[in-house]
C-alpha cells in the first residue's frame, strides 16, 4: 500500500501521533508491550520528517535509533487540544462516577445497579449526571468536599 500525504496533512499526521502517543503512554512508567506496535508505527512515520521539511518537529538522535518530537512540537498548540480534551474528560468522569455511586447507594449497591434495566439505569444515571454537571457548572470544585 502507498499513501501520498501533502505537507500539510503530514504536519497534521504528526500532531495526531503526538496526541495518540501521549494518550498511550503518558502516564505509564514502564515499557508496556501492549504499546509497543504502536511506538513502532510512529516511529516509521516520523523518519519522514526531514523529507518533509519538518525536522524543526521530529528530531533523530542516533545514538538510540529513535525519532522524538522537539520542543518546537510540543509548543506548537498541540498541548492545548490535550488539554482540553483532559478538561472535558474530567468532568464527564467526575459527574459519570459520583452519578454512579449514588445510584448504587440508593438501590442497595452496584450489583443492583447492574440488576436494572438498561433504560431504568441510563435515565437515572442521566438524573443524576445534570444534577452534578449543574453545580459544577456554577460553582466548579468548590462544591466538592471530601470527607
Amino acid at each position: 500500500m502507498k499513501i501520498e500525504l501533502s505537507r500539510k496533512e503530514y504536519r497534521l499526521l504528526i500532531d495526531m501521533l503526538y496526541i495518540a502517543e501521549w494518550v498511550l503512554n503518558s502516564f505509564k512508567v514502564e515499557d508496556d508491550p501492549t504499546t509497543r506496535p504502536y511506538d513502532r508505527l510512529e516511529q516509521k512515520l516520523y523518519a519522514y520528517a526531514k523529507e518533509a521539511g519538518l525536522e524543526n518537529l521530529i528530531e533523530y538522535y542516533p545514538e538510540d535509533g529513535l525519532y522524538f518530537p522537539t520542543r518546537g512540537l510540543e509548543e506548537s498548540g498541540v498541548h492545548d487540544i490535550i488539554d482540553e480534551y483532559d478538561d472535558e474528560t474530567f468532568w464527564s468522569e467526575l459527574t459519570n462516577r459520583l452519578a454512579w455511586r449514588d445510584l448504587a447507594r440508593q438501590v442497595g449497591g452496584e450489583e443492583k445497579v447492574r440488576q436494572l434495566s438498561l433504560e431504568e439505569r441510563l435515565g437515572k444515571l442521566f438524573e443524576l449526571e445534570e444534577h452534578y454537571q449543574e453545580i459544577l457548572a456554577e460553582k466548579g470544585l468548590d462544591s466538592i468536599t471530601v470527607a
